[in-house]
């Protein structure tokens, strides 16, 4: 299985059986260690793509990870790079979107906040032709947590050396 298909349907396995689970204050497993690599970093507007066109409806990002994860308010997509020597290279970029109604015909309700915890030492620097300026000191966080992702249920994001952690 490809690696971005298997990330889109763990993360939607997670979501699924989220979803079933009644409204309660469950332990989360937090006896891993961090990983460095996956801190979710907030965007001061530093997020843009190949073209240079700014994202400012990123509101994190991981920044040494792969495949990149982008966090908005109320969706997480991420992005995994196919280099191929032959063929031409190819992104990949799912999206999975946090959705729920109280009526079938209802639009999708807003989310929660998005929240960012366990702020970590360290920063990023960004010097780049869009912010030739310069972005710098932008921390890291251990935590996302997507408030009311669903009625009653908080979805919080983290790591370990495997990778992340929903």
């Amino acid at each position: 299985m490809k690696p971005y298909l298997s990330h889109a349907i763990a993360f939607g396995a997670i979501a699924l059986f989220s979803a079933k689970i009644h409204a309660q204050n469950l332990p989360f497993l937090n006896n891993d260690a961090v990983s460095t690599s996956h801190f979710y970093y907030p965007n001061q507007g530093q997020v843009a793509d190949d073209e240079g066109q700014l994202h400012p409806e990123v509101l994190f990002h991981t920044e040494m990870t792969s495949p990149s994860y982008f966090f908005q308010s109320n969706k997480l997509s991420f992005v995994k790079l196919k280099l191929d020597s032959i063929a031409q290279d190819t992104s990949f970029r799912i999206d999975m979107e946090f959705f729920h109604s109280t009526l079938p015909t209802d639009h999708a309700t807003e989310i929660g906040e998005l929240l960012a915890q366990d702020e970590r030492e360290g920063h990023f620097n960004y010097y780049l032709p869009h912010c030739s300026d310069g972005i710098e000191g932008v921390t890291g966080f251990e935590r996302l947590i997507y408030q009311q992702a669903y009625p009653g249920i908080d979805v919080e994001f983290t790591s370990n050396v495997s990778g992340i952690k929903a």
